[in-house]
């Protein structure tokens, strides 16, 4: 991507970021979870408003206090995985539909340095189509590749300071930005318009 492109998904990172806050520390509420939902694009895997509700009391009742302690991404894993196979719905044709992209999402923004952001677009590009049974896989190829392109995506976050006067983060905070700006830049090389 060109460095525009690269500026522009710091941009969209950093939106995402002042939209909503980080990372979350109390119980999921309702109100959160729909301008969530909206912003991070995964109300469509979560079903009817019964199945969204059913989302929310799960969460807050069964895991939400376990992602805080998980501390390594084989463990990640292994909540995601397990937390989307008990919320799976069916959909019309019979076929049971796993919120995969859900629940990477919201774990992602209660713990954001174990459990990194699933789509369909990331995973293309890291060349993923395990789905949720390897989610593991997914997670190790996201760690390597915020890794191996460290220095890259600092440079473009310099590049973003130098036309903004500043990305409005405190340097912790900066973790998450390049976990967010990774997330961001492996959609649009798969194609989704952002």
């Amino acid at each position: 991507m060109s460095r525009v492109d690269n500026i522009l998904s710091i941009k969209t990172a950093v939106e995402t970021i002042n939209n909503l806050g980080i990372p979350k520390k109390d119980k999921l509420t309702y109100v959160f979870f729909k301008q969530f939902s909206k912003e991070w694009n995964v109300r469509r895997t979560l079903g009817n408003e019964e199945d969204f509700l059913k989302f929310i009391d799960n969460f807050n009742n069964d895991i939400y206090k376990d992602i805080e302690r998980v501390d390594s991404l084989k463990n990640a894993a292994e909540l995601v995985k397990n937390f989307s196979e008990d919320r799976a719905i069916t959909i019309k044709n019979g076929e049971r539909r796993r919120p995969l992209s859900a629940v990477s999402k919201i774990f992602h923004f209660y713990n954001p340095t174990h459990f990194y952001v699933y789509d369909r677009y990331a995973s293309k590009a890291l060349n993923y189509s395990g789905g949720v049974d390897g989610i593991y896989e997914f997670f190790k190829k996201f760690d390597d590749a915020l890794k191996m392109n460290d220095e890259f995506i600092m440079k473009s976050i310099s590049d973003y300071v130098e036309i903004n006067g500043s990305t409005g983060l405190n340097n912790e905070d900066i973790e998450i930005l390049k976990i967010r700006f990774l997330d961001v830049s492996l959609m649009k090389i798969s194609g989704r318009n952002m």
